[in-house]
């Protein structure tokens, strides 16, 4: 017999889109970004959250010459 008790908190979630552009305007790099943390999170919590991410996110940059 097993016994659970829900635990449910309010989560932030968020989505960055970056995308870069050279000076004809063309794309060159799109990244996505999606960060989620608990609501009452403060807000150094969630400035370390989105640095950690974009850091993450620009390893792709620059792309990989095919």
């Amino acid at each position: 017999i097993g016994v659970g008790i829900p635990i449910t908190k309010k989560k932030l979630n968020q989505k960055y889109l970056v995308s870069l552009y050279n000076q004809d305007g063309n794309l060159i790099w799109d990244g996505k970004l999606e960060i989620q943390m608990p609501a009452d999170g403060s807000s150094n919590m969630l400035e370390s959250a989105v640095e950690k991410g974009v850091q993450k996110l620009f390893k792709n940059y620059p792309p990989k010459k095919k």
